[in-house]
């Protein structure tokens, strides 16, 4: 039963839901695709590093958008509101304040960033509302 479900929503996916328009832009992606990760990933979208997973489906309650995120890549500090607000979510806009650093990565919605290095809490950082978007 869960193989013909997996199949039914798969079929669902491809004829009724619109591509992302981050992904539509292949040739101007960072490495690492981008999109959540180059870690290796389950069927559910979590991607797993060591034991610890990163959830790759955030969704910020504050504004209401996908958090996009770019593996070995980080935020310059010049970022500001008005910037992700005006270039959100596309990734040929937001490159220009994107730095290379290899084992970081950059996070954004259209109102909050953030580069991590490491693993991290969501809940430990008051100031950001995002959640998992479900998988």
């Amino acid at each position: 039963m869960a193989k013909d479900l997996d199949e039914l929503l798969d079929e669902v996916e491809t004829k009724f839901c619109r591509l992302d328009p981050l992904r539509l832009d292949l040739g101007e992606r960072p490495k690492g695709d981008g999109g959540g990760g180059s870690h290796s990933g389950d069927r559910n979208g979590a991607q797993e590093k060591e034991t610890l997973r990163a959830c790759d489906r955030l969704r910020c309650v504050a504004c209401d958008f996908r958090i996009v995120s770019y593996n070995d890549y980080m935020w310059d500090k010049s970022c500001d509101y008005l910037f992700f607000r005006n270039n959100m979510p596309e990734f040929h806009k937001l490159k220009t304040k994107l730095i290379e650093k290899k084992g970081a990565r950059a996070y954004a919605c259209q109102c909050s960033w953030r580069t991590v290095e490491e693993l991290t809490d969501l809940q430990t950082d008051h100031q950001l509302r995002w959640v998992c978007g479900k998988h």
